[in-house]
């Protein structure tokens, strides 16, 4: 049993640390697609 405690904490850990990446991307690209000094082309290669 106690390795099932083990597998979780990982899981949640790495979980944790997805979502932080996310966060932190998508926080990029919403400052991306509000700054106007921009271009397209530097907005596609961010996001794409």
């Amino acid at each position: 049993m106690p390795e099932n405690v083990e597998l979780s904490s990982k899981d949640s850990r790495d979980q944790n640390k997805l979502i932080h990446q996310l966060e932190q991307q998508l926080s990029i690209i919403t400052r991306l697609l509000y700054t106007t000094s921009v271009s397209g082309v530097e907005l596609d290669r961010s996001v794409l």
